[in-house]
């Protein structure tokens, strides 16, 4: 199917701050097969990868695609098994595991197949096989390299028991029984090395779950850390779009990570943005300045927020209810001070039910696939398309508040690398910076930045490929002020 090729220049609102800029909701490059239900996640390099999923007559994937945004381009590659929402996790070595998901997510979920994909060659290689084959479950790595995965679907035995990739043998554990067994569950690390466990439903799909536990690796056992997700506010619920990307990527400047949730009445669904603190392992409803609206306001549903490059803002893509075609809007959290802004609305000829969401490394945002049904057939007819928001999202004010006060040079991550890796930067005040690789004995094997740069955040790749591995350094310059850090290439 292809896209309308139409423009659509939004004037953004802001609740509590007057400003002129505008977003552009533009069609985007087809994806090479249509697609729903993939899980995604962002590369260091910025290149997106959208693993599996399901396509026209609901038939699961074999296939992944990656995005590259200087091309801007899909490229497809195949995969050892087929994934359809399966679980994702970056390992220690940049390298990622894709573990399970479903051969037919209708009739038969749940697969033992597992792969590790390698961003620096763009291949997927089987490895060994989960302990239970399962799908709509999720992965996260623990302080001491290895994942722990839970959840599954139209599957008792999967969503009641974990599981561990250990990575020093590569091998999968089973864990012990969770309290509660779950489809569609999240977890995230702890800072003492184990992991909690929330939301989540039933393995059929019904009986949202609020109550939160522990993982203890020492032990092996989950115990009940409490009974609602926001301690003193009970009635929260996660909502269901959180399994499609992985939850480290949603870690806040303060190392707190961001989820959304929800809440039912009689006559409306209520949202809200939250957060969850490794270090105390407590989650805090965020009180915003302004309610966000909710059902009876005209929201329909919303799905999971999206960090800014620079981690100050939350974008949350809402859909307006009672419309078809569906129509897009959205919303602009500020992290700092609890404002949020609108867009005007965007409207297209299909729906974005199952679509992935990622940010680009230029702020901008990518959306893709989605459905032209929004009935019984839904899952039956994805589409290729895709749609990228481009353009400041944030106020003149915001953009003010958000400049860098001081000249910064960032560790480069991942570190070590193969063969690619990000450095970040700051620059308070107009000049030329420069940023160059150093081998050990100080000679310059790659000048990365050399040129006058504003104020602002900024982010360059180096690609190691063409150099042997070893230790590194890279300088950044401008005027008075320099700085130096290591890396390391490890092939």
């Amino acid at each position: 199917m292809k896209k309308a090729g139409i423009l659509f220049s939004i004037y953004i609102i802001l609740s509590s701050v007057s400003f002129s800029q505008t977003s552009i909701f533009q069609s985007g490059p087809e994806m090479n097969t249509k697609r729903m239900g993939q899980f995604s996640f962002t590369l260091p390099n910025g290149n997106v990868v959208l693993i599996g999923g399901h396509g026209t007559n609901f038939v699961s994937l074999n296939t992944a695609e990656i995005y590259n945004p200087t091309l801007n381009k899909f490229t497809q590659s195949s995969m050892q098994y087929i994934h359809d929402m399966a679980a994702a996790c970056e390992l220690s070595d940049g390298t990622w595991l894709i573990a399970g998901g479903s051969t037919d997510l209708g009739v038969a979920p749940g697969i033992t197949g597992a792969e590790i994909f390698n961003p620096a060659d763009g291949s997927f290689t089987a490895c060994n096989s989960l302990v239970y084959p399962r799908c709509i479950s999720t992965a996260v790595r623990l302080a001491n390299n290895d994942v722990l995965i839970v959840g599954g679907w139209y599957n008792q035995t999967s969503a009641t028991y974990g599981e561990l990739y250990e990575a020093s043998n590569k091998t999968f554990y089973a864990t012990q029984a969770l309290l509660t067994p779950r489809a569609n569950a999240m977890a995230i690390a702890t800072t003492d090395g184990g992991a909690v466990v929330f939301g989540g439903c039933q393995i059929y799909g019904s009986g949202l779950y609020e109550s939160v536990e522990y993982y203890d690796p020492s032990t092996g056992l989950f115990s009940l850390l409490q009974n609602t997700l926001f301690p003193a506010d009970a009635g929260w619920y996660i909502e269901n779009e959180w399994f499609m990307r992985p939850m480290s990527q949603q870690r806040m400047k303060n190392g707190e990570y961001l989820i959304s949730a929800i809440r039912y009445y009689a006559d409306s669904t209520v949202y809200t943005l939250g957060t969850f603190n490794p270090d105390t392992k407590t989650f805090a409803k965020m009180d915003l300045a302004t309610p966000l609206p909710n059902t009876g306001d005209g929201v329909s549903f919303f799905k999971g927020p999206l960090l800014d490059t620079a981690k100050n803002f939350a974008y949350w893509l809402a859909i307006k209810n009672n419309t078809d075609p569906w129509e897009m809007q959205l919303y602009t959290i500020n992290l700092a001070n609890k404002t949020w802004k609108t867009s005007g609305f965007y409207t297209t000829d299909y729906y974005w039910t199952s679509a992935s969401i990622n940010l680009l490394p230029n702020g901008n945002i990518l959306i893709s696939g989605g459905t032209t049904s929004s009935d019984y057939y839904t899952n039956f007819n994805p589409v290729d398309s895709t749609i990228i928001i481009t353009g400041s999202v944030t106020g003149v004010n915001d953009k003010q508040a958000n400049l860098p006060s001081q000249f910064s040079l960032s560790q480069n991550y991942p570190n070590p690398f193969n063969p690619v890796t990000i450095i970040n930067y700051s620059v308070p005040k107009s000049g030329i910076v420069t940023i160059s690789i150093y081998d050990i004995l100080g000679r310059e094997v790659k000048a990365l930045v050399n040129e006058e740069k504003t104020p602002g955040n900024y982010s360059v790749q180096f690609n190691g490929s063409n150099l042997s591995s070893g230790i590194y350094f890279y300088h950044m310059q401008s005027g008075n002020f320099t700085q130096t850090k290591k890396l390391v290439l490890m092939k």
